[in-house]
């Protein structure tokens, strides 16, 4: 009985430790994966392994929003966790709107929400 109750009570320990470790701080969105992803970094293989398989689900509607936005120009944000707000435009701004101008009028960088695991080579195409 305790050979099979032992993996249990580890796996309630790691999410234990995963979410007074990142729920306690009140992150949302990109800060939240990044917090998630220091603590999968881990030595121990079966914590490490539990906090990524987490951390993938967590990053679902999250990438969601990033193919999307990138992709599209659709940002459908509902919980307002995603890195970049639209700003409405008037409807004199909209016929001037297009191309190189709709992207950088367009949409806003929310400081707090960038997440910190895309610096580098994603961040700088989004941000050029």
């Amino acid at each position: 009985l305790l050979a099979r109750i032992r993996p249990m009570r580890n796996r309630l320990r790691t999410m234990a430790i995963l979410s007074d470790g990142v729920g306690s701080r009140g992150l949302r969105g990109g800060r939240l994966l990044a917090c998630i992803l220091r603590h999968s970094l881990d030595g121990n293989s079966q914590h490490s392994a539990l906090v990524r398989s987490i951390g993938t689900d967590c990053a679902i509607p999250w990438y969601r929003l990033l193919f999307g936005w990138m992709t599209q120009g659709v940002l459908d944000d509902v919980h307002e966790e995603f890195f970049v707000t639209e700003n409405e435009p008037t409807e004199k701004e909209e016929r001037k709107l297009s191309g190189y101008f709709m992207w950088h009028k367009r949409y806003t960088l929310v400081e707090g929400q960038i997440p910190l695991c895309s610096s580098g080579g994603m961040m700088e195409i989004i941000t050029a």
